[in-house]
């Protein structure tokens, strides 16, 4: 497999590949048109397209992170389970970081609850730690599926 890197992107793999003239020639195809701009055909054992090339090594790009999503705040309590709803709110008397969580999510001037947030992943997490929701349920709740 040969992979055909324009400056340090790799913007393609052929099984076969070779360079003559800033033409890259291929089995499928022949790409002209690079100018000045560096083109290195390389050995990979596997198809980089899309990876970086510096100092002889082929880097993955970053994985792309999905953001979770936006919910109201009806949704957001149907996120939980009805028993864990109801644990939530007796352990709110008990808990001020509970309860100050939750005022702000029954604020009437509320429109979504954006689970990306630090703050509600931190309120999350204290809830795990309270024993009132698992690490598992936690995750499960950021997905933004309502139960």
């Amino acid at each position: 497999m040969k992979a055909i890197v324009l400056d340090i992107l790799v913007i393609g793999c052929s099984a076969s590949a070779t360079l003559s003239n800033g033409v890259v020639h291929t089995a499928e195809m022949n790409y002209a048109g690079f100018d000045n701009k560096e083109v290195l055909i390389v050995d990979a054992d596997h198809d980089v397209t899309g990876y970086t090339y510096a100092a002889g090594q082929f880097v993955a790009p970053a994985p792309v992170l999905t953001a979770n999503p936006l919910v109201t705040p009806i949704e957001f309590k149907l996120l939980f389970t009805a028993a864990e709803r109801v644990a939530i709110k007796a352990a709110r008397a008990d808990h001020p970081l509970i309860a100050d969580f939750y005022e702000i999510i029954e604020d009437p001037r509320l429109t979504h609850v954006d689970l990306n947030l630090p703050s509600t992943r931190f309120a999350l997490m204290y809830l795990e730690e309270q024993g009132l929701i698992t690490a598992a349920r936690r995750q499960e709740i950021l997905t933004g599926v309502v139960q």
